[in-house]
């Protein structure tokens, strides 16, 4: 009797997607850490995030908007540093917008352009040359 009540029982292992886990793996996204390194930091394999995720559709949105943390971060300072700095500010917008600040001209080739075919006697007589 006791042997069919344990089985009717079974034990499940406790998840390591604990509390204390999720806000390790949040830290780490928030850094700018790949799936791998966040797995690391909180101590748990990458199946187990991959599966939490599977699971919770929220984790994954969440996940990818940590990730983009750092370049926020990033873009917050430099656009802060452009008072100190003008250069920076200048860099800035040779890269935002190419058009009006770049300091190099981007060359224009359209993919039509004939380009003409040397054969026969006109190779022979560049040949001769």
């Amino acid at each position: 009797m006791q042997l069919i009540i344990a089985r009717e029982l079974k034990m499940s292992r406790p998840t390591k997607m604990t509390k204390e886990t999720i806000d390790k793996l949040e830290e780490a996204f928030a850094l700018g850490c790949t799936d791998l390194e966040a797995s690391l930091f909180a101590n748990i394999a990458p199946a187990t995030l991959y599966n939490y995720q599977d699971k919770n559709e929220g984790f994954l949105e969440r996940k990818t908007q940590l990730k983009e943390t750092p370049v926020l971060k990033a873009r917050a300072s430099v656009i802060s540093a452009f008072e100190k700095s003008p250069d920076i500010a200048l860099k800035y917008l040779e890269r935002k917008k190419k058009d009006e600040f770049s300091l190099r001209r981007e060359n224009e080739m359209t993919l039509f352009t004939p380009v003409p075919i040397l054969g026969g006697a006109s190779v022979k007589s560049q040949l001769n040359r």
